[in-house]
């Protein structure tokens, strides 16, 4: 019987690239991807089908924007608070999620809660969110989506219909954002 070599060699692919990619992407990408199903089996996160409630809000800078006019369109609506810490955390990477995608497909819309709109305003100046920003200082839609956390996210088919509600921020939750309107932008 012939005995095979001990050593084997891979075509196009030095042994020091291959070591590169497992030890460096590998972990990188089990991590991202552990955050992704880790935030979505948590109990901060339901997957639901009810008609979203409509609204209309002013918006930061620009008319005012009515959730029915967006139809069409995935909407993920996102009910933060300035003196929430999550909810400062959260937001750059909304407005990462909304530079991967065009307004005219996905719409990212941040509500805020806040009473004192200046306050908001300076804060809003100071940070450059890119995204729709809406006011309900009297709190009439968060009410309409029974908002009891902050941040609270909700995730709108192109019919109007709420397919994803996650409470809180976690790492990772971002991520699961962008699977879950990749998902509807198929259907």
């Amino acid at each position: 019987m012939e005995e095979l070599p001990m050593t084997s060699t891979i075509p196009s692919i030095s042994r020091s690239t291959l070591f590169l990619m497992t030890t460096l992407l590998l972990p990188l990408f089990l991590s991202l991807s552990f955050q992704a199903a880790n935030a979505k089996d948590n109990k901060q996160v339901k997957e639901i089908n009810n008609i979203a409630s409509d609204f209309t809000l002013k918006r930061f800078q620009g008319p005012n924007t009515r959730l029915l006019d967006l139809r069409g369109r995935i909407v993920l609506l996102n009910f933060w608070a300035s003196w929430c810490g999550p909810c400062r955390q959260e937001m750059p990477k909304l407005a990462k999620l909304q530079e991967k995608f065009p307004e005219s497909e996905v719409m990212v819309i941040g509500i805020n809660n806040d009473t004192n709109r200046r306050e908001v305003e300076e804060f809003l100046h100071d940070t450059k969110i890119t995204y729709a920003i809406l006011f309900d200082p009297k709190q009439e839609t968060s009410k309409k989506y029974k908002v009891k956390e902050m941040p609270s996210t909700f995730i709108i088919d192109r019919d109007g219909n709420i397919r994803h509600e996650h409470k809180g921020y976690q790492p990772g939750f971002a991520l699961l954002y962008e699977q879950e309107i990749r998902e509807l932008l198929t259907q």
